[in-house]
């Protein structure tokens, strides 16, 4: 007595159905000048707004030791600031000699790098660039980023970003500041430098902008020459 079946007992005993091979599909023929036609592939210009095209130096210079410890004194200068959050809100020396603990860099340029830091914090104006500015505000530090913006592939880090949010958290505007260390003579040679920063400070702007969905005139953009105390903003 059978109580459930399922299928067909006798499949064994039919004739297998024949499979039809699929039709023919003849090769898509390429034109005879193929290889010469433009590429229709977007083609991105990687850009770094960090390396300045504006100033040509001899390769030789770049390796020679004076320029090698310039470099390591702009990157140890540039921790030191990496560390300040609001500066009303931290202890200056406290922050150096963590700082020095951790440093790899050779022991006269941490001193030189202390030294820049303590005159830099010192000067009015620096220190009211570092102060927490009234409302919603986060902070971004040594921030790196990668955008596409047009046809430029943009890739770079931020030293510091300061961005006013409303109550929900949108952002409402923000300020791009970039720290020098350059050896300037005088106020005219600042504002020559700050001309040949432009371009990459430009390049944040539009990169913030992007970033956070502000309108590109809702972001301000200010070089701090440490050595000189002043903060120039480009309009």
């Amino acid at each position: 007595m059978c109580l459930y079946e399922v299928g067909d007992p006798q499949w064994h005993a039919k004739e297998l159905e024949t499979v039809k091979p699929p039709a023919r599909v003849e090769a898509a023929q390429l034109p005879p000048d193929f290889s010469r036609q433009p590429s229709v592939r977007r083609r991105l210009v990687r850009v770094e707004p960090s390396q300045r095209p504006e100033i040509a130096q001899r390769a030789g210079l770049l390796f020679a030791p004076d320029a090698r410890d310039a470099r390591d004194l702009g990157t140890a200068v540039h921790q030191l600031f990496q560390e300040v959050s609001w500066i009303d809100e931290v202890d200056a020396e406290s922050l150096i000699a963590e700082w020095g603990e951790a440093s790899t860099v050779r022991e006269d340029l941490k001193q030189k790098a202390a030294g820049l830091f303590r005159q830099a914090i010192a000067a009015p104006d620096i220190r009211r660039v570092l102060a927490r500015p009234p409302g919603n505000v986060f902070l971004w530090r040594e921030k790196r980023f990668e955008i596409v913006i047009g046809n430029r592939w943009v890739s770079g880090a931020f030293d510091r970003v300061v961005v006013l949010r409303d109550q929900k958290g949108k952002a409402l505007g923000a300020t791009v500041l970039d720290f020098k260390s350059d050896e300037v003579p005088d106020d005219a040679a600042v504002k020559v430098l700050a001309a040949q920063y432009r371009s990459q400070m430009e390049s944040y702007r539009s990169a913030v902008a992007r970033m956070l969905k502000l309108q590109v005139g809702k972001v301000t953009l200010g070089l701090v020459f440490v050595r000189q105390g002043r903060v120039c903003e480009l309009h």
